[in-house]
Parts: structure tokens; C-alpha cells; sequence
């Protein structure tokens, strides 16, 4: 049944409502499997994200917007004529992403993930070895692009596959705004935020002929008053 999953690619797609349903429209009628979250009357997806903790005031109402685009298409017969469930997984802001994928996939034998966590990291390797889908939001980590990572779908669209690419967009507006010099924080767990700052500060920021004075990239997820600790 995982060769189902093959039709599942890292293309650009605008939205992550049309990457879900475009791979379950990829299940063929007569090859449906109910340990693979697809029967003949339904498909059974994953939907992780950071309802509590140091994320939660950011993602807290996400899954209303899940809940409300996956009742439209209900409403109007499903994908292939199958209705879509959906299964919920707070990963707290931290470790529960790993450990919510692998009930989903373990348990609940769903056909493929949404992980909307700024924790997607912890939990795609897994995903990855298991064979499942997974769609994340393209925001948390370096290796969307990566080669291998074909089943990792950013919902933000095509991502450049070659880790360490920053652009200059932000310095040179800085600039017109008459900056000179340039710090830059960034969240020491997340590595897209760690990768993004020292990018900026090693390439796009002299690049525009600024000057790189300060990079911290151990900053508490969620911290407060972020100016406090230049």
C-alpha cells in the first residue's frame, strides 16, 4: 500500500488545503487499504501542531482553519468520493511532534501528515522512514530541499534546495532606511531561525555594504523583549 504515496512530490503548491487534497486524489479506487488511512468510503489524515505551550498563542485556533476547509470539501462528496477525517495532535511546542507522528502513523494509521509546527523538525525523519507524507508550513527547518526529502512538501511553495541561499531584499531596505550596521537574533532551537540569521549576517548584509555588529542565535523560543538581550 505505501506505493500509493509515490504520486506525493515536493512541487510548488500555493496552499497547503490544495497539496492535501491533490495527494489524496491520487488514491486509486481499487487499491484502497484500511491500515493505510484510506478505505473505499474514506481517508484518514494527521494534523499536528502547537496548540500549547511557547508556540501555542500563535497556533492555538489552527486547527478551526483545518477543521472549516476540511468540512467544505466534505460537504461537497470528498476527494474521489471519500470523506476526510482527520486526526488532531498538540505537540505541546516541543518533543510531542515526534512522539504524536508516530502515534498517527503507528496507531492511527493515517494516510499522510500535516505537521503546521514550528517543531515539524522533530518529527520528519520519522515520517520520512515510515514512508508517510508529511506537508509542513516551509518555516521550520533547512532541509525541505534537501535531496531524499521528496515526501517533505512545503505548503509556502518551492523551496531552494541548496541550504545556506540568503537573500539581500532586507538589508537593502535597512539601508534606504538609512541603517549602516545590522544585528540579527534568531531562536537557537529552531535551525531555520539559526541558519537564517548567520546567513544574513555572513552574506546578504555586506553584500549591500552594511556592517555585521551582533548575531545571537541562542535566544529562548518565545522570549520576550528580544531588544533587551542586544
Amino acid at each position: 500500500m505505501r506505493g500509493l504515496r509515490k504520486p506525493v512530490r515536493a512541487v510548488g503548491i500555493a496552499t497547503l488545503s490544495v497539496v492535501v487534497m491533490a495527494a489524496m486524489a491520487a488514491v486509486g479506487a481499487s487499491s484502497a487499504a484500511a491500515d493505510d488511512g484510506v478505505t473505499a468510503k474514506d481517508v484518514t489524515i494527521g494534523y499536528i501542531t502547537s496548540q500549547t505551550g511557547v508556540a501555542g498563542s500563535t497556533f492555538k485556533n489552527a486547527p478551526k482553519g483545518c477543521q472549516a476547509r476540511i468540512e467544505r470539501e466534505n460537504a461537497k462528496g470528498g476527494v474521489n468520493g471519500r470523506k476526510i477525517n482527520v486526526e488532531y495532535v498538540d505537540d505541546q511546542s516541543g518533543g510531542g511532534n515526534l512522539t504524536g507522528a508516530q502515534d498517527l502513523v503507528q496507531n492511527k494509521h493515517v494516510f499522510m501528515v500535516v505537521n503546521n509546527s514550528p517543531f515539524a523538525f522533530l518529527g520528519y525523519r520519522f515520517l520520512l522512514s515510515a514512508g508517510v507524507p508529511m506537508i509542513g508550513g516551509g518555516y521550520d527547518g533547512v532541509y525541505y530541499g534537501d535531496p531524499g526529502n521528496e515526501k517533505i512538501i512545503s505548503a509556502s511553495g518551492n523551496v531552494v534546495n541548496v541550504n545556506g541561499v540568503s537573500y539581500t531584499l532586507i538589508p537593502e531596505v535597512m539601508k534606504k532606511m538609512g541603517a549602516t550596521k545590522v544585528a540579527a537574533l534568531a531562536y537557537g532551537v529552531s535551525a531555520s531561525s539559526t541558519a537564517a540569521a548567520q546567513n544574513l549576517q555572513k552574506l546578504a548584509v555586506p553584500e549591500v555594504g552594511l556592517k555585521a555588529v551582533y548575531t545571537n542565535t541562542a535566544i529562548d523560543f518565545g522570549a520576550a523583549k528580544l531588544s533587551e538581550r542586544c
